[in-house]
């Protein structure tokens, strides 16, 4: 069965058969935020875990930034900007 990327951290540099309890059970575990899961089945269940409300309000202020960039004309601003929105695909799918 494949495995989904942690569900915390995203990364997909995920152990089949790192993580191991007492009983003698193998799962997998994230080889970056170190998460675990008493077996693959378990791993891919859970849901992934929402970004921080810091990490979104950092996001918004960024993007504002860099719309406020391409308004006022500003060259150099103008390719900055573009390159930030380019960041977040998603946000420029958004009408």
């Amino acid at each position: 069965m494949k495995l989904l990327p942690c569900p915390h951290c995203g990364s997909a540099d995920i152990d089949p058969e790192c993580y191991g309890d007492a009983g003698g059970r193998i799962g997998p575990q994230c080889n970056d935020c170190g998460a675990t899961a008493m077996n693959t089945a378990a791993w891919n269940r859970r849901a992934p875990v929402a970004p921080a409300p810091d990490a979104i309000t950092a996001r918004e202020a960024e993007l504002r930034e860099a719309l406020e960039a391409i308004a006022h004309g500003d060259g150099e601003a103008t390719v900055i900007a573009m390159q930030t929105l380019e960041r977040y695909p998603a946000a420029l799918a958004r009408k």
